[in-house]
Parts: C-alpha cells; structure tokens; sequence
C-alpha cells in the first residue's frame, strides 16, 4: 500500500526530529509497502500536492499542540482522495482515543507504539485478511460503535526494530538530528505524558546500537553533532558506560548531547566527556522542594550535585525549568529563581506548565476545576496555546511571571556565553584548532536565541511576536478556533 506519515504543524520554529515516524516508516518499508513522510513545519503541503504519489492511507502523529492542523488536514485528505484511510497516533489519540474516533474524518487510532499497529492495519487493508478485532493497539468503527481492541505488548528488545529510515528526510534541516535510546521511564511525574502512554514501562535500545545507528548517521548523512534522546539514557549506568567505552574505541570525530534526568556521578561525567558529550539537558523542572515533590521529580540537592558533576567535565548542562504548577507561589517560583543564580545562572529553557491529558496534574485540574475539559476533538484547539501563554494554573502573579520571561528572552544567548567563558573557556580556544565546529555552534545559539524571541507559544507574547503576527497576518488564538470550527462546518 501507498502510506503517508504526516508531522502536523507546530507552535515555535524549532523543527524536531521525527524519530517515533521514521522508525514506523523503516518497519513499513521493510514489509514492502511504499511509504512517504512529510514534516509540515519544513513547508505545508495541500493534500493535492500528493496526486502523484496517490496515498491509500494517511497517518497523522499527534500531540494536544497540533490537533486544530491535524483536523484541518484530516478534512482535506478525505475531500481530495474519498476512499483514504485517515489513522491518528501518538499522544493525544492515544490517551483519547473514544473522543478521537467520534469524528468522520479519522477512521483508526493507533494506541502506543505504532510500528506493528499500523504495519498489521494496512496488511489488513491491502489483503482483507484476518479481522480488525485481532489487531492489538487499535481503536476503530464498527458501524455507529467505537471499539478499543486488546492493548498490544510493549516493545521489550528495541533492537528488533530496523534503523529508522533517515533517507526519507534531510537530517541537515532540523535543528537537531537525534536517536531515541529508550522508550518510557522508570518514574512516574505527574506532569508527564509518558507514564500514561508507556504505563510504566521501560526498553532500551543496547549499546553497540546507539554506536552503530551514531556512526552511520555520521557515515552517510555528514552529521557530526547527535542528540541522545529517551528519559532512561543517563539512568541505566551500565548501557550508559558501555556505549561511552564503545565510542571512545571508535575514535569517532562526533560530539553529542543528552536528556538526563537521573543522578550523574563524577565517573559518569568523566566518561561522558571522553567520548564526546559536550552538553545536557538537565530536567530539573523547578528549584523549588515542594513543587518536586508535587511532580514526584527528586530533590534539588541531586540536581545540583549533578549539575557540578557535569560542569567540573566540562560539560554544560541546559536546565529544563517549568513554572506555573497547580499550588505554585511566588515563594516557590522565586525559589526556582534563585536555584538558577546558585547554579553561577547556567543556560537554561524556561516553559509554562501545560496539563495533558490523562496525567495526574490534569485530572487533578480537571476536579479542582481549574481546567474545563474540551467535549469534542475540535475543542482542543488552542488548548495547549492557551494555557502556555494566556492561562496562569498558579498562584504566580501574572506580572512576576511576564517579567522573569522577558529576562530569560533577553538573556538566552549572552547567559550561555557568559557562563561557557566561566566554566569552559577551552571551548573558545578551540576555536582557532576547529572553526567549522565553533561556527556551528555559534549558528546553533542563534537559531536558538531568535526562537526564544519568536516563541508565541511561550508566555505572554515579545514584541517580535506581536510585530510578526501583524506583519504576516498570523491569526489570533480566538482566530485559529474559529478557523477549526469553520473547516468542520464546511
């Protein structure tokens, strides 16, 4: 079959890289079906575009922040090509997955994992063989009736799969090209949507993998710098020494950063700088104790010991800072403030709390009654939007809020600088030995530093915002609900 895997647009500049898709691709492509994925955050298409390629079913990776795009694409696939197959994954679906099939326009959700779901789907659709009742993972429409088959395994040897097909995209066009090293996380933060979609469960891709998936992605794409993603890369020790042992043998030319959310010792750190990691980001979340404990996160002391840990190799740590929890005051968000200054005022990303569904914070909103829960689909457009930039969960003054974004805007490159000419100034010399890197980097700060102006989805809007959304003749938030009613009446 002729399969389409679609990245809906996004808020913000930033394009990440979408591993969960191409790891379904490689499966599909694998088994012989032609498969074709567009990222609309690269360049939006119309589903008329496609005509060529003639996609029998197209399948969207959804998250709460881009549901108004996936209806809107959604519809439009089911006018231009009346006997397509419209499947909805990822998140969103996945915890919603009742409410998501109540549309016409989405015929399957994918729940979990979506490579042998989708893979037996269409093996299904293509050959009428077997039954959809069968098919672990999927939700579907017998008649007027909406039926959740039986959950499909968790994935426990990520080796199985094949490498994802990379050459279905141009890994030079995102910002970052990375590896998922692990699925789920052996926490459970109450703000997090993965505790929901792996239920707790956790697999790790081995060593020699992450090794091999590096140096080819290295070999034929000319990537030199890797991201390391998966909550549980820094957290099993052991694959975690054996994959820098690996990479040290290798003599590979290849720097890399890291997620890390658990403890990091001095050894952990002095390995990690031998084979190449250069940066973290650190998921602290908040400064604050009590906040911590709300997110069942740790504790702030093993932040900062993992912080110091990871700076005495040279590593600089970005810390992964959200505010505005449920409970939150001013006290705690000025904890948090002052976390930061302890810490000589790192690099930092700075993010409103979002609730999502079926995590704990937001059945917590949900009773309290902080929240109103959309009734349909459609109503969760702008929902994220909203409460990362209009709504305040917290007891935060809006005004302490608004003042402390502007600084984090004003201050992401130079603090970043400022802090690496503190704690690494090896970095700066380097630069006459390796200029290419340097300039790299420096380009990398700058995307950054024009995202972090840019953002709209981030607290209350910069100037710059405002002056693009005028320019450009970006609709309001109110305007993009209404855009999403107007495509369901149409």
């Amino acid at each position: 079959m002729k399969i389409l895997l679609s990245i809906p647009l996004r808020d913000g500049m930033y394009t990440k890289f979408p591993d969960e898709l191409l790891s379904i691709a490689a499966v599909l492509e694998k088994n012989g079906h032609h498969v074709m994925l567009h990222d609309a955050n690269l360049g939006d298409r119309t589903a008329e575009s496609f005509r060529d390629f003639g996609p029998d079913i197209v399948g969207f990776s959804v998250s709460t922040g881009c549901v108004a795009d996936s209806i809107k694409k959604a519809i439009d696939f089911k006018k231009t090509f009346p006997g397509i197959k419209t499947v909805w994954g990822f998140r969103h679906p996945s915890a919603l997955p009742e409410q998501t099939l109540a549309e016409e326009y989405v015929d399957y959700v994918i729940i979990g994992a979506g490579e042998y779901t989708l893979l037996e789907l269409a093996e299904y659709l293509e050959k009428g063989t077997g039954s959809l009742a069968e098919i672990k993972g999927l939700a579907w429409k017998n008649g007027n009736d909406i039926v959740i088959n039986e959950p499909r395994a968790f994935l426990n040897d990520l080796d199985e799969l094949p490498d994802p097909a990379w050459h279905m995209v141009h890994p030079k066009k995102y910002w970052d090209v990375s590896i998922i090293t692990s699925r789920g996380c052996p926490f459970s933060c109450t703000f997090c949507s993965d505790a929901t979609f792996y239920k707790g469960n956790v697999s790790d891709l081995s060593a020699e993998r992450i090794a091999s998936q590096s140096e080819r992605l290295r070999r034929e794409f000319g990537i030199n710098y890797i991201m390391y993603t998966g909550d549980n890369f820094g957290i099993n020790k052991e694959r975690l020494h054996e994959f820098c042992r690996i990479m040290i043998k290798k003599k590979l030319k290849l720097k890399w950063n890291c997620q890390i959310s658990g403890y990091v010792t001095e050894e952990d750190a002095r390995l990690m700088a031998k084979a190449g990691c250069t940066a973290v980001i650190l998921g602290t979340e908040s400064g604050s104790q009590k906040i911590l404990d709300l997110l069942t996160k740790g504790n702030v002391q093993e932040f900062e010991k993992t912080f110091w840990n990871l700076v005495r190799q040279r590593i600089i740590p970005t810390l992964f800072i959200q505010y505005a929890f449920p409970t939150e005051t001013a006290e705690d968000f000025k904890e948090t403030l002052e976390f930061i200054k302890r810490l000589d005022n790192p690099p930092y990303l700075f993010m409103k709390f979002v609730p999502y569904p079926k995590t704990v914070l937001f059945d917590r909103c949900a009773k309290d009654k902080l929240i109103s829960v959309p009734e349909k689909l459609a109503d969760w457009s702008g929902f994220q939007l909203h409460y990362a930039t209009q709504g305040n969960l917290s007891a935060i003054p809006q005004r302490l809020m608004d003042d402390t974004l502007s600084r984090f805007r004003a201050t992401f490159a130079s603090r970043r600088l400022f802090f690496m000419l503190r704690h690494n100034p090896v970095y700066f010399i380097n630069a006459v030995r390796e200029p290419k890197q340097f300039f790299s980097s420096l380009l990398y700060l700058i995307k950054n530093f024009l995202n972090a102006l840019f953002d709209g989805s981030n607290g209350k809007e910069s100037w710059l915002v405002k002056l693009r959304r005028i320019l450009e003749m970006t609709p309001s938030l109110e305007l993009q609900k209404n855009n999403v009613n107007i495509n369901l009446s149409n």
